[in-house]
């Protein structure tokens, strides 16, 4: 192996490395801003909605009719722009900073069971659901942030949607745990949910060129989106090595004319706000590892008073339940 060929695969496993090291420090921590230089121009952006989303009440019943989406937003299964989609936020006290993937994955599961609640079924007895009473004004957080320890250390969306559903923990070193015989509201539904992430990072870095790398995460990405799936995404908070972990919750994509995903719908439960919020996806080349990362600008808030670019690291879907039949 000659000289540059060493170095270049070098340079290429010791960014593995760092990345792989990433996944077992839990989020979310304190966010990092990172002034990056683009090696590749974002694609044309469609025009913005004019109308901002207004806040989300998880008791507030749905409109009987919605307003419908443009014909280049593929959105989860009961979700537009104004209405339908979850968001949560943390109330900066020590148990709930940590929290957001459990936040993430509570997200999901009320709009589950709004769409299971919608077809005529009907939940277990003592199933969390809607507002709730507590500090939270989610039913389904407010419980799990009761029955998890150590919420400090973090955690991950699976472990959250596998404990919720099934009852199970994932034992996972140095994450937050849930208590003995808790969880479980669904065991007995059919719930299509990913326990593992469908798609990462490692399945775009390598790509030959942006091009291809957006390509691929747009494929991953649309395919569970087509089937109406809830998105959990687990992201890095700036592009290239470095940065603090944080989940959130994403519920609908622009797409170009190639079939492209240009622009991303997510809540956040860091912002504070609960609002929709529209981010541009681009990919970021790292030159110096000759690496891909799918890279989503965070607009400038009162939370984020920079903006910043995150790159995306993993992603997990929650499928609508399967209509009953009559």
């Amino acid at each position: 192996m000659s000289y540059s060929a060493r170095r270049s695969y070098i340079a290429v496993l010791v960014f593995g490395l760092a990345l792989l090291l990433s996944l077992f420090l839990p989020g979310c921590s304190e966010r990092g801003k990172l002034d990056v230089k683009r090696e590749e121009a974002k694609p044309n952006k469609p025009s913005q909605p004019n109308q901002e989303p207004p806040k989300k009440n998880p008791s507030d019943p749905r409109p009987p009719q919605k307003k419908p989406l443009p014909s280049n937003h593929i959105f989860a299964t009961g979700v537009t722009l104004e209405d339908g989609w979850y968001d949560v936020d943390k109330l900066k006290r020590p148990e709930d900073i940590m929290a957001c993937w459990l936040i993430s994955a509570s997200n999901m599961l009320q709009w589950w069971q709004d769409l299971y609640l919608e077809q005529g079924n009907t939940l277990p007895q003592g199933t969390p659901h809607g507002r709730g009473t507590g500090l939270y004004k989610s039913a389904i957080f407010d419980d799990a942030i009761s029955k998890f320890r150590e919420l400090t250390r973090g955690g991950n969306i699976s472990s959250g949607l596998l404990w919720y559903i099934e009852g199970k923990h994932v034992k996972i070193s140095n994450h937050s745990y849930p208590l003995p015989n808790t969880g479980g509201y669904l065991r007995d539904k059919v719930v299509d949910y990913s326990q593992s992430a469908f798609a990462s990072y490692d399945d775009w870095s390598s790509a030959k060129s942006p091009k291809e790398a957006q390509k691929i995460f747009s494929e991953y990405l649309l395919e569970r989106l087509r089937v109406g799936s809830s998105i959990g995404l687990e992201i890095k908070t700036h592009v290239g090595l470095g940065g603090s972990l944080h989940a959130i919750t994403l519920w609908g994509a622009e797409v170009n004319d190639q079939g492209i995903v240009v622009a991303i719908y997510i809540t956040d439960s860091d912002d504070y706000e609960q609002k929709l919020v529209r981010c541009p996806v681009w990919i970021y080349v790292d030159k110096q590892f000759n690496s891909r990362e799918v890279a989503m600008d965070i607009p400038v808030s009162e939370a984020y008073s920079e903006g910043g670019s995150w790159a995306i690291l993993r992603l997990f879907y929650l499928a609508p339940p399967k209509l009953s039949k009559p």
